[in-house]
């Protein structure tokens, strides 16, 4: 049995204390024939947990409905944390641990010592391979300071096991790749799929052949309704004012990728760039093998092209809806090429999503709902001139923002003999004042547990890392949109209110007992319950634990248990 031991951590020297170790190596196992060889994580960025529900009597017979009618379903699953973004998604989702431990506070932060933006899988010491772009940064694993499931099924193999990760962004194949995986991932400067020398000395053949065959002919696709479009719900959402054009291939159907300025970043903002991965997921698994060596092996595939199309269009559009019935094809087609592929009955597939996303602020106004955005340049810009008439400093007082936290210049805060806190506390109350913003938590507050407990509070004192999180960390009104730029995106996500933490959580596993369970659980469980099917302790700094459902494969061959076999108890909580 896996104990809980925190789920509501304070701060980071707390969750420290209650990290469990693993006591001993565990033997190198080999799947015989019959058993689990095979373990594929679909990730789909910013699919919020109530949307496959919402469009369950839309969807066809083997995608989703699949997980509901033979799997393990979670529709009530949220993080535990904030910010709610790809990065420290991805990385709780694949370690079982909160931000506070893994390290991975944000897509990008502060490092206050060398007074320069951090990206979270930025690494200048490993080149990129399978381009050409010397600009590009570095990629590895580097700030990411916990294990993960795939590192625990790497290293209870013997070293046997294989972790291919795939995504369309880099934190997204790079994070649940773990220290043992090999990541590839998509540049969209160069429309090609790369890697960097910390996984590979150069791009993999199956990539390379990949690139060259299919990534050159794309500028011809065209995104059109899959259906009629009398049978969308949204039917009359095309083409909406507040959606973004420069990004994408133009607001209304059909899109053209050619229509688009830069082919190379519009293809991430089409259902295609699901599909590209889907695709070279196929080739990478036939070229190695991948399920057909001597231990079970790992497919990790981050589904990128729901967070884009939402970020651009929202997710009450007709590009939203579409782009989710086809994804429900996708992954009936998936799953269709892994039974012919390696036998369904040799496979665990657990899907879950990094974040969920907000409304368009626009849109919720036009239904009469409250919404709006912050005026961020404004408000920056105020906050600057702000402290330094406030206490007479010649230097700047904001050494950079990453939002939701602003980080202030500690340096320069000190050498004008101010007391950090002070400054913390009257920087808050100014910030309070902008339109749209709800509160403010000082990191003051945070590491002396003076913050005051509620859903959302938790959230962000969850997410705080004492040496990589800020000093101001700014929580908006529901429904308003924040980001460095107000207009970059048609909606976004990234705050602590359940639109943003909201996921689903499922599970196919031969053996597992089909059914939907409607209580909420937490992010942070997901890898533990993966390790816990294939009877494997949860990754060593992990503090979620295997759900009370998931049960020991014993029967193989079908997902849905026979009705009335025996079964042992499931673990509890």
């Amino acid at each position: 049995m896996i104990r809980r031991l925190c789920r509501y951590p304070i701060v980071a020297v707390a969750l420290g204390l209650l990290i469990l170790s693993r006591a001993g190596a565990t033997e190198s196992s080999s799947p015989p024939g019959g058993e689990v060889s095979l373990v594929v994580v679909i990730v789909v960025d910013q699919l919020r947990g109530d949307m496959p529900g919402e469009l369950m009597d839309r969807f066809g017979p083997g995608g989703f409905r699949r997980f509901y009618e033979e799997g393990l379903v979670y529709p009530g699953a949220v993080m535990r944390f904030a910010p709610t973004s790809t990065g420290p998604g991805h990385a709780t989702l694949a370690t079982g641990a909160l931000p506070a431990v893994h390290g991975i506070v944000g897509n990008q932060w502060w490092d206050v010592t060398r007074e320069t933006a951090v990206n979270c899988v930025a690494d200048p010491a490993h080149r990129i391979v399978g381009q050409s772009v010397s600009f590009a940064r570095g990629v590895s694993p580097r700030y990411l300071t916990a294990e993960t499931f795939a590192d625990v099924i790497h290293q209870d193999s013997g070293g046997s096991s294989r972790t291919v990760s795939l995504s369309m962004k880099d934190r997204s194949a790079v994070l649940p790749a773990g220290r043992s995986g090999k990541a590839v991932w998509y540049s969209k400067w160069t429309g090609q799929f790369v890697s960097s020398d910390y996984y590979y000395p150069s791009l993999p053949g199956w990539a390379r052949d990949f690139n060259a065959r299919r990534m050159g002919r794309l500028g011809a696709d065209i995104w059109e309704l899959s259906r009629m479009r009398r049978d969308y719900r949204f039917e009359d959402r095309d083409d909406q004012p507040w959606e973004m054009t420069d990004l994408g291939p133009g607001r209304g159907f059909p899109h053209r990728l050619s229509d688009a300025r830069n082919q190379s970043s519009a293809v991430r903002f089409m259902p295609l760039a699901d599909r590209l991965l889907v695709e070279l997921a196929k080739d990478a698994a036939a070229e190695v093998d991948l399920g057909k060596g001597p231990a079970t092996d790992v497919l990790f595939l981050g589904l990128s092209a729901t967070d884009y199309i939402g970020h651009a269009y929202g997710p009450d559009s007709l590009e939203w809806e579409d782009n989710m019935l086809r994804l429900d094809q996708l992954l009936a087609d998936m799953f269709n090429w892994l039974e012919r592929y390696i036998g369904m009955g040799r496979v665990i597939v657990a899907l879950s999503s990094d974040h969920g996303v907000a409304s368009a602020p626009e849109y919720l106004l036009s239904r009469g709902q409250a919404g709006g955005r912050v005026d961020t340049p404004g408000m920056e810009a105020d906050l600057r001139t702000f402290l330094r008439d406030r206490f007479e400093l010649e230097d700047d007082p904001v050494l950079g923002v990453s939002y939701p936290a602003i980080y202030l210049d500690v340096a320069a805060l000190r050498a004008a003999g101010l007391d950090l806190g002070e400054v913390e506390r009257v920087a808050a109350e100014r910030i309070e004042k902008t339109e749209g913003i709800a509160t403010v938590l000082t990191r003051s507050d945070i590491m002396a547990q003076r913050v005051r407990s509620s859903r959302v509070n938790d959230r962000v004192v969850a997410g705080f890392h004492p040496e990589r999180s800020g000093h101001l960390f700014l929580i908006q009104e529901q429904g308003w949109f924040m980001d460095e730029d107000p207009h970059y995106y048609a909606t976004n996500h990234g705050s602590p209110y359940d639109y943003d933490a909201s996921v689903p959580i499922m599970f196919l596993a031969p053996g597992l007992k089909a059914q939907v369970v409607e209580r909420e659980i937490g992010t942070e469980d997901f890898a533990p319950s993966i390790t816990s099917i294939l009877d494997l302790p949860a990754p060593r700094q992990a503090t979620g634990m295997a759900l009370a459902e998931i049960r020991r494969v014993t029967q193989r061959g079908s997902y849905n248990s026979p009705a009335g076999s025996s079964q042992d108890e499931p673990r509890s909580e």
